[in-house]
């Protein structure tokens, strides 16, 4: 009777470590509405679990991805990250793409920034009006 205790309970252990556990990003942005060339851009944003490392990679407008910074969420889930110098980060014209991500990349969450050679902002989302069409 023992045994099967141990057997269960061992293989339970097994089970357990092999499904994956990761938190899943809620939120991301940049700190501030933009950023100059001579300013360091900062990523600030929410995972759902709380003290988990959060990466995030970018992908610049000629489609290379790479690594970028990582940061440690705080208890609540809340993560900044260390300031980049937007010189260093930002290289060509255009619209970069940044995932941020617990574990898999794959169930991280997506923000578009563009920049224009002189500053970095988030893409305005315009909002869509329906006008109503009267008959004839």
């Amino acid at each position: 009777m023992q045994i099967k205790l141990a057997v269960i309970g061992a293989l339970s252990l097994f089970l357990v470590m092999l499904v994956p556990v990761y938190a899943d990003i809620t939120e991301i942005s940049i700190q501030k509405d933009f950023y100059t060339i001579d300013e360091k851009i900062v990523f600030v944003g929410n995972e759902d679990e709380g003290s988990k490392m959060v990466n995030i990679v970018m992908i610049n407008p000629n489609g290379k991805e790479s690594y970028l910074v990582g940061a440690m969420s705080n208890s609540e889930g809340a993560f900044q990250t260390m300031p980049k110098s937007v010189k260093d980060v930002f290289s060509a014209v255009g619209t970069y793409q940044f995932t941020a991500f617990t574990v898999q990349k794959e169930n991280g969450i997506t923000t578009d920034l563009k920049y224009d050679g002189n500053r970095v902002l988030q893409p305005t989302k315009s909002i869509l009006q329906l006008n109503s069409i009267g008959d004839k």
